[in-house]
């Protein structure tokens, strides 16, 4: 999605691939269809982003997926947490239906064109528990891989 956009967009996304503490990836077979970071600050305190799904796959429960396994990476005795996220004006209702709330209106990022809108939402010990529930009746394997350079960047 970010391949035909100038070159300050390409930089402004590798910046924040850079600062991701962990990158999901939603693979069917040997296909990735999706993908999802999930950035660790302190306090507490966690950024969404990155979410993508290849759009042949789109509502097709892979988002809803990814957002939920991205949660069942997380302590429920380390609860709460506070998430945020940059939405699309488009995405906000399914962030909603995730249990986000729009806090910040959106407003065009003359960079890439597109209207932002800042959410937010706790993620309690309850939450997590219900993400695990979630991909266990799916069948939603989390394998965690820590490559080389991710060695260093423990949760």
């Amino acid at each position: 999605e970010f391949s035909d956009r100038p070159k300050e967009v390409r930089e402004w996304k590798a910046g924040i691939e850079a600062n991701l503490s962990m990158m999901l990836v939603f693979l069917e077979g040997s296909h990735g269809l999706g993908c999802a970071g999930l950035q660790f600050h302190r306090n507490k305190r966690l950024i969404f982003h990155s979410d993508l799904v290849a759009p042949s796959r789109r509502r097709s429960g892979i988002g809803k997926a990814l957002f939920f396994a991205r949660l069942c990476l997380l302590d429920g005795a380390e609860a709460p947490y506070q998430g945020g996220l940059l939405a699309i004006d488009r995405n906000i209702p399914f962030y909603e239906k995730c249990g986000f709330r729009l806090v910040k209106e959106p407003e065009t990022d003359h960079l890439l064109g597109w209207r932002l809108g800042w959410m937010e939402r706790d993620i309690s010990d309850r939450d997590i528990e219900d993400a695990k529930i979630y991909c266990d009746t799916r069948g939603i394997t989390i394998a965690v891989d820590q490559g080389p350079d991710m060695a260093d960047k423990a949760m």
